[in-house]
């Protein structure tokens, strides 16, 4: 193969993956933005408790390491990474009341929760705790 053609293999590869991450941004950020748009960010009141870098799942989208959290008494306070609100997505703060928290699985660092129909999140148990308390 000649440097030419190792270029346009090259460019090539680098189009279809950029396209496909495009298209992969879109759909999570128009996921994501339907929760934030049903829950729009509040000020947390305090106290708080805040983690940065904090990872998540969304349906079969992970956000490894691109989530900020705060939690108070009331909600719990998303926000995405830089990375990802310069892609679209948008900080939402989740009322303890409208998640429902599902059973813990294996891995006990985990929690899993339902948010209005038909949306599953999963996240760090310690975050998930407060919902424990305000169900009971």
């Amino acid at each position: 193969m000649t440097g030419g053609q190792t270029a346009l293999v090259i460019c090539l590869v680098l189009t279809v993956d950029a396209v496909l991450i495009t298209v992969l941004l879109r759909a999570l950020a128009g996921k994501w933005n339907k929760l934030a748009g049903d829950h729009p960010p509040t000020e947390p009141s305090e106290p708080s408790e805040t983690r940065r870098f904090q990872s998540f799942a969304l349906g079969i989208f992970n956000l490894g390491f691109c989530i900020h959290v705060t939690v108070d008494e009331d909600r719990l306070h998303l926000t995405p990474v830089r990375p990802l609100r310069a892609a679209g997505m948008r900080a939402m703060s989740l009322p303890w009341e409208a998640v429902e928290l599902r059973p813990p699985g294996r891995r006990k660092s985990w929690r899993a929760m339902r948010v209005g129909p038909g949306v599953d999140l999963h996240g760090p148990a310690w975050c998930l705790g407060l919902a424990d308390r305000v169900e009971t």
